[in-house]
């Protein structure tokens, strides 16, 4: 009995790193795709580009990306037990899946960490555009900061501001616009920056208190 709870035990691990790991592997993929549209002023054109914009878009997109996940990592584990008709096992095997169950889902929210630092930029960004008439000047100030900060420039507020380029309104325009005329100069040297601040590998320190 103790040797198949052991056996079981491992099936259950190997279970959820693999499905831990398809899911980031989608959401990287998703954010390469998603990167490389607003960096040339696109519109998310791929299945995962839309749906990284979709799970960017909103904190809770994310927060109920990771409730499907974690129901559907439970479901499968609960299945793969049924399969093998050892659901007696269930009670044995429960600590291992509990434990789990934990580390995917405090993974999956450092993820989902990350995109709350991205909506935050973006509504910060949108609330100095909706209170100033000279938007282009603004934005202008912002890019210029950004490009003078280097390597210790905020991806994310990079990454905000060619998201909101897809709005189609004034403040999308006026982003559009300024990036646009400074195109040559930034997209190279941004693309590292966003990418290294909005990677779903957790960071060092953990996830950065703000």
């Amino acid at each position: 009995m103790q040797s198949v709870v052991q056996v079981y035990s491992f099936v259950v691990i190997t279970n959820a790193l693999f499905f831990q790991g398809v899911l980031t592997y989608i959401v990287r993929k998703g954010r390469n795709n998603f990167l490389d549209d607003i960096s040339n002023f696109r519109r998310p054109s791929s299945a995962l580009s839309r749906y990284y914009s979709w799970r960017v878009t909103k904190l809770r997109n994310a927060l109920l990306e990771t409730v499907l996940f974690e129901t559907f990592l439970i479901s499968s584990i609960i299945g793969i037990i049924a399969s093998a008709g050892i659901l007696n096992l269930l009670l044995p095997l429960s600590p291992v899946i509990l434990f789990v169950v934990i580390i995917s889902t405090l993974t999956s929210l450092q993820m989902s960490w990350r995109v709350k630092g991205i909506v935050e930029r973006e509504e910060n960004i949108l609330s100095r555009l909706r209170s100033t008439e000279d938007k282009i000047g603004l934005v202008r100030e912002m890019v210029d900061e950004l490009y003078q900060a280097g390597a210790y420039a905020d991806g994310r507020i990079w990454f905000a501001l060619f998201k909101i380029t897809l709005r189609e309104d004034s403040m999308g325009w006026s982003v559009r616009d300024v990036l646009m005329e400074k195109s040559k100069k930034i997209v190279d040297r941004i693309e590292s920056h966003i990418a290294e601040t909005t990677d779903t590998a957790p960071p060092k320190g953990g996830p950065e208190i703000e």
